[in-house]
């Protein structure tokens, strides 16, 4: 409940009046009627005739003017479920919903679109839905495709992967060849760049020889130059040395 300096004659839409105050719905014992007030149940009597279909009727076009509680009103006559395109409001009218709505929540927000349009995230009605979703025929709405897709067709389907995942029939899978950078998909996972050091041989990465003066950092598989005087060693310092670099000899 709202209580205003003032005492209230007419809500906004979407609020009921009781007792010059605005609701968002009405208290124990009183029942909302037609007209949009909150009226309080007297009798079993009352009840019932508010719960006729047609509470004032205009006898001359023989059509009803005022619906009774669970009815709508809709070209003159009283349904308990407004047609599709429809708003079922709360002073017992149906509201035509905005184009291009087939259903709606207020009478411009959609729930469900018409013709070949879908609901997007917010509510939207779109052609094409937004990347990363897909629009479903079945529900009318835009679906979000699998984590691992950035594009699909449908659910199950990606046309485009995530990240650095790779597709494979339809499928995002990660690249799993070792110390490659860039993979792709043929028959089988291929890789199209590796790291440094490394070259692309049968799909795979190899490993790039070190010069004859050079040994294999097992940290960083880099390249690193041995220590002098060795000619070809196996590691870092004097103790990894195969051979050795033989002394320049000059005759006099």
């Amino acid at each position: 409940m709202f209580d205003g300096p003032e005492s209230c004659v007419q809500c906004q839409k979407g609020f009921i009046l009781y007792e010059g105050k605005w609701l968002t719905q009405c208290p124990n014992n009183t029942i909302l009627d037609p007209y949009g007030n909150c009226k309080v149940i007297k009798s079993l009597d009352g009840i019932k005739f508010l719960c006729e279909p047609c509470l004032e009727k205009d006898n001359a076009t023989n059509t009803c003017k005022v619906c009774g509680y669970g009815y709508y009103r809709y070209n003159g006559t009283c349904l308990q479920k407004c047609p599709d395109g429809y708003l079922s409001y709360s002073k017992r009218d149906c509201v035509r919903c905005e184009s291009p709505c087939k259903s709606c929540e207020t009478d411009n927000v959609c729930s469900q679109c018409s013709g070949y349009q879908f609901l997007d995230f917010s509510s939207n009605c779109v052609v094409a839905c937004p990347r990363g979703s897909y629009a479903d025929t079945n529900s009318g709405r835009c679906t979000k495709c699998l984590p691992e897709c950035a594009a699909c067709d449908t659910g199950d389907k990606c046309t485009n992967c995530a990240n650095t995942l790779v597709m494979a029939n339809s499928s995002c899978v990660p690249c799993s060849i070792a110390n490659c950078m860039t993979c792709g998909y043929k028959t089988k996972l291929v890789c199209y760049e590796c790291a440094p050091n490394y070259m692309v041989s049968d799909g795979g990465c190899l490993r790039i020889p070190c010069k004859n003066n050079q040994f294999v950092d097992p940290i960083t598989s880099e390249c690193r130059d041995c220590t002098e005087p060795c000619l070809i060693c196996s590691g870092p310092g004097a103790v990894s040395y195969t051979h050795l670099t033989l002394p320049t000899i000059y005759s006099v």
